[in-house]
């Protein structure tokens, strides 16, 4: 068990050497929130002088669970649930770790499954228009009244994603569920910790 932040970490693997200054991780791996995190790469020190250092590798965390990690971090985001799968590869440099968040470079892919998203109950909204109960030009009106409080499940999502300057960029983030297909688009930024994405939502 390795302590870091006041978080536990087990059942961890780590082989890195370090050469003049530089850090070179062969294999670091751990278990977290029900899943597995794997990650190598390389922190070098390219400007001692002024205590900067670039980090770059690849990662992947397979099989953990969203809920967990928000009760870990008091977190709000409206993804309230997910059993969830993500790599990467990244690059970054700065001086603090807050910088490094700013020069953050990648991509990657995110996959999940028994989704559950918080700020509109898309099956009240699917029910209602199966029963063809409400005209489309009031659906904007429609969507206010069951948007607040309210949840959607999904069976799964899956979407790859850019990252450039702390910037997650989703061209197509794809979402099914029971009669319901959705596509998301926008990004999620991480150095300021706020979501912007459109969704096209599809009922069957």
């Amino acid at each position: 068990v390795v302590q870091a932040n006041q978080m536990l970490l087990r059942d961890v693997v780590l082989d890195m050497r370090l050469r003049d200054g530089d850090l070179f991780v062969r294999e670091f791996k751990t278990r977290k929130w029900g899943g597995t995190l794997k990650a190598k790469g390389n922190i070098l020190a390219i400007s001692p002088e002024l205590g900067t250092i670039r980090a770059s590798g690849q990662f992947s965390y397979d099989g953990f669970e969203i809920d967990a990690q928000q009760n870990n971090f008091a977190l709000d985001f409206p993804l309230r649930q997910c059993l969830c799968s993500i790599s990467s590869t990244f690059v970054a440099d700065g001086a603090s770790f807050a910088s490094m968040i700013f020069s953050l470079d990648g991509k990657g892919s995110l996959k999940g499954e028994n989704v559950v998203v918080k700020g509109l109950d898309i099956s009240q909204l699917r029910d209602i228009m199966r029963r063809g109960q409400v005209d489309t030009d009031k659906i904007p009106e429609l969507l206010s009244e069951i948007k607040e409080g309210g949840y959607s499940e999904f069976s799964f999502m899956s979407g790859e994603f850019t990252i450039t300057k702390g910037i997650v960029s989703f061209d197509e983030l794809l979402w099914k569920g029971d009669g319901v297909t959705a596509i998301s688009v926008g990004d999620i930024n991480l150095p300021l910790w706020t979501m912007s994405l459109d969704n096209e939502i599809t009922i069957q």
